[in-house]
């Protein structure tokens, strides 16, 4: 009994003194499992960055969009005063004929 606790001890050692070791009865599938899910994490997170990228990309073409859009709506806004302020100026007008065909 002492020899099987001096020789679990000795390869206790051994392994302490020698660092991290695999020991055989790790199965490969188990191995595999690992490195494949190691490599979807990273392809994952490169596809995400790329996603990133394309969105901070487009996101800057719809800021410059709205403020061409913004742009846009002010000067729609002047014309569009101008527009009411002529055709106040012809109802005037037109007002004015009326009477004068009133008057005949």
């Amino acid at each position: 009994m002492k020899s099987g606790i001096k020789t679990k001890m000795k390869s206790f050692d051994q392994a302490v003194r020698g660092g991290w070791h695999l020991d055989r009865r790790v199965p490969l599938a188990l191995i595999l499992a690992i490195i494949l899910q190691t490599f979807t994490a990273v392809w994952w997170a490169s596809a995400q960055a790329q996603l990133n990228d394309f969105q901070d990309t487009h996101l800057g073409r719809l800021d410059i969009q709205l403020e061409k859009a913004a742009a846009g709506q002010e000067l729609s806004g002047v014309r569009l005063a101008r527009i009411e302020e002529r055709v106040g100026a012809v109802q005037e007008t037109l007002q004015r004929i009326e009477k004068n065909l009133g008057r005949r």
